[in-house]
């Protein structure tokens, strides 16, 4: 195939009365390059949120051996206990956002590309 790139102009090399075959296409689609980055995206909020869940951990084992009973802490350790919540909050926020990325990626990489990947909706 030969190209004019500053008209963009394309003519085929074939015999005459052969008909050109369509090129291959190489490299990925759009699709699973999204898919494959909602998946990094969603590793790395998994990541984050595993890191603060193994922090909030820390701090609870450190309260334990501080409150007891374990309903009756001393008012001095409410600054651990703030930051204990707190960081298995930061583990919630990071970790469901990061199991629903990996979840669109894995279904944009496992959905059929073509003309069967269309949907009709009736209404």
């Amino acid at each position: 195939m030969v190209c004019l790139a500053s008209i963009a102009l394309c003519t085929s090399l074939s015999s005459p009365g052969r008909a050109a075959e369509p090129e291959q296409q190489t490299g990925l689609s759009a699709i699973d390059i999204g898919g494959y980055v909602s998946i990094a995206m969603g590793g790395a909020l998994l990541a984050g949120g595993a890191a603060s869940a193994i922090y909030a951990l820390h701090k609870r084992i450190q309260l334990e051996a501080v409150c007891q009973p374990r309903d009756q802490c001393p008012l001095a350790a409410q600054p651990h206990i703030d930051e204990m919540q707190l960081t298995a909050h930061i583990a919630t926020g990071l970790s469901v956002p990061g199991f629903v990325s990996v979840a669109v990626g894995a279904g944009l990489l496992l959905w059929p590309e073509g003309p069967s990947a269309t949907v009709a909706l009736a209404f």
